[in-house]
């Protein structure tokens, strides 16, 4: 059996039910609902796998239930469920809540990248954890910079993540506006190593 009679059965699953590229319906720390684009966060069939896995396992002749073999972060079959344990960032609010099975345990001020260099919006996971990292980058007149923080978890692909940031005397309000950072979240020092030891890496941080 050629796995290629399967291509459009895939291609309609995959677009019923992958959430990497989906926007989502997020509820807040305050139960207002907002839209979140999609980002690093979410998985995809592997339709091309998928198909040849299909087709031998139809050749046997039995009866059989199977998952379609996928790939990403935070794999479920519902479509759109927000697991229990995750980070949840306000731009707007400049303020970041941790919450771990439900029960939130962190509520901070934070700085976000400043205008222009805005942190991104969307559905993101960490993909790691590093201790004592030196961020590297250009400054706004094209001068390097190499910033050592003690805990640095990025979030996408491009250099954006949470991490702690000494060299900032004051969080939240409108201090991002001239102050804010290249686009990671800047979380109080003491906080981030809370942070970091309280979420392993995989969880989600949806920013809005």
């Amino acid at each position: 059996m050629n796995p290629s009679v399967f291509q459009n059965f895939l291609a309609e699953l995959a677009t019923k039910y992958n959430t990497i590229d989906k926007t989502r319906t997020f509820k807040t720390h305050s139960g207002s609902t907002v839209s979140i684009p999609a980002g690093t966060w979410g998985w995809s069939i592997q339709q091309s796998s998928e198909a040849t896995e299909l087709a031998a396992t139809i050749k046997k002749g039995s009866d059989f239930t199977r998952h379609p073999l996928v790939s990403g972060s935070g794999q479920n079959y519902s479509g759109n469920e927000i697991p229990k344990t995750y980070v949840e960032v306000s731009k707007s609010a400049q303020h970041e809540w941790v919450y771990v099975d439900g029960v939130e345990k962190i509520s901070t001020d934070v700085v976000t990248g400043k205008p222009g260099q805005d942190t991104p919006s969307g559905a993101f996971f960490v993909w790691s954890k590093q201790r004592n990292a030196t961020l590297k980058g250009l400054n706004d007149d094209g001068s390097k910079y190499a910033s050592p923080v003690s805990y640095w978890m990025p979030i996408d692909y491009t250099g954006v993540g949470l991490h702690d940031s000494p060299w900032q005397p004051k969080y939240g309000g409108d201090w991002y506006k001239e102050h804010g950072s290249h686009g990671c979240v800047n979380t109080p020092p003491d906080v981030m190593a809370k942070l970091y030891n309280l979420i392993p890496a995989g969880t989600p941080v949806f920013i809005y």
